[in-house]
């Protein structure tokens, strides 16, 4: 209890708020995808919205009172669909970095506290994966595995971990020998105690730098892995399958309302990740003026 309170002053602090809602582009940033996620999660439980169901009696239909974002070649809601697959979207972005997180924290923490081998292994396994066209290996990984919604998040995340790790690396070495550390070493601590409760809370806060800004990052490569037909299959929408399926001359110029919402969607939410990974680095910032 005594870590999960110390990381919530860290994190949550005061001061920390405020310098977070004086800061625009964070506030911004935070506000739209907070709504984005609310609606993305309440919507379909309030609307009773079915991307699933075949309107046979309105095929390529264009949006009107009943289908604000028209309908596709098979008679779905297009709003429902673009609902439903901005939800996917978010929730591989937020979820692949979670899988990163989980991965490259202990291993930063461990690489920064005891260094030496522990620390050569780790690093040179970060230069490697670091090294690795990470797009085209994905797309290869996507396409030898059943690409479904854990799959995808699985695959993404394994090549966010090498971020989490170097930023808590590097911190973990800036204070892993202050004297309350070494007070701690004094008086019997253990070295898992000394990582979690002392060191931890004092190195997490520029991790949300990482993670906030990755999650535009992660959307992304959710998006082009759909688009390009090796990522999230049919009938399960995202916003990168349902563009995906508007390839053709036809759809692109004649019925524009099957590609522009998501398109629109996933323009707003890579910004808006994007504007918030940007704030919170500002805002950690001691040394920048708001």
């Amino acid at each position: 209890m005594d870590v999960l309170k110390k990381l919530a002053v860290h994190i949550f602090g005061g001061k920390t708020i405020r310098r977070f809602m004086r800061h625009r582009a964070a506030r911004t940033g935070g506000i739209v995808l907070l709504s984005e996620a609310f609606f993305l999660i309440v919507l379909p439980l309030v609307a009773n919205l079915d991307p699933y169901e075949f309107h046979v009696d309105a095929i390529n239909h264009a949006p009107n009172a009943q289908f604000l974002f028209g309908t596709d070649e098979l008679g779905r809601d297009m709003f429902a669909r673009v609902i439903y697959g901005g939800r996917v979207s978010l929730f591989i972005g937020i979820a692949s970095n979670v899988v990163g997180l989980v991965i490259g924290l202990p291993l930063g923490l461990l690489a920064g506290y005891y260094r030496g081998f522990c620390e050569m292994l780790v690093m040179r396994a970060t230069e490697v994966f670091m090294s690795v066209p990470s797009m085209i290996f994905t797309i290869v990984l996507a396409a030898l595995f059943q690409p479904t919604i854990p799959v995808i998040i699985v695959i993404i995340g394994v090549f966010f971990w090498t971020g989490y790790a170097r930023i808590i690396y590097t911190n973990v070495l800036s204070v892993r020998s202050r004297e309350y550390v070494e007070a701690a070493r004094t008086i019997g601590s253990k070295n898992g105690v000394i990582m979690f409760r002392d060191i931890l809370p004092n190195v997490i806060a520029p991790v949300w730098i990482v993670f906030s800004g990755s999650i535009a990052q992660a959307i992304l490569m959710e998006a082009t892995l759909s688009y390009i037909g090796v990522g999230i299959k049919a009938p399960q929408p995202s916003l990168g399958s349902i563009i995906y399926s508007a390839q053709s001359l036809v759809v692109m110029t004649q019925r524009i309302w099957i590609w522009i919402p998501a398109g629109a969607l996933l323009i707003i939410t890579v910004i808006a990740a994007n504007l918030l990974g940007d704030g919170i680095r500002d805002v950690l910032d001691p040394n920048y003026t708001i």
